[in-house]
């Protein structure tokens, strides 16, 4: 959770923008505020890295990918693609 919440929750330092989700491959805007209040109980550690995993068993109807370090970002997108976002200002 504190992971999700440094590198989602929009700052000063971490500034909002609009790119593609790694996980979804849909555009979205990454402007989020009450990250581990909107994440709290709603997604377990299990369903977590079942989801992460998931993206790698079988990338664009291909083979069987290892996610070696990229592991974490996917995480990060999974969670990021459950999570309600600000419009840019």
């Amino acid at each position: 959770m504190d992971a999700a919440e440094s590198y989602l929750e929009t700052t000063d330092l971490n500034t909002a923008f609009t790119g593609q989700n790694g996980y979804t491959g849909r555009t979205m805007t990454y402007n989020f505020k009450d990250v581990r209040t909107q994440l709290e109980g709603k997604v377990s550690f299990r369903e977590l890295i079942a989801a992460s995993w998931s993206a790698y068993d079988n990338p664009n109807g291909g083979e069987r990918t290892d996610p070696g370090n990229y592991r974490g970002g996917t995480s990060l997108e999974v969670l990021a693609s459950r999570l309600t976002s600000l419009p840019l200002e």
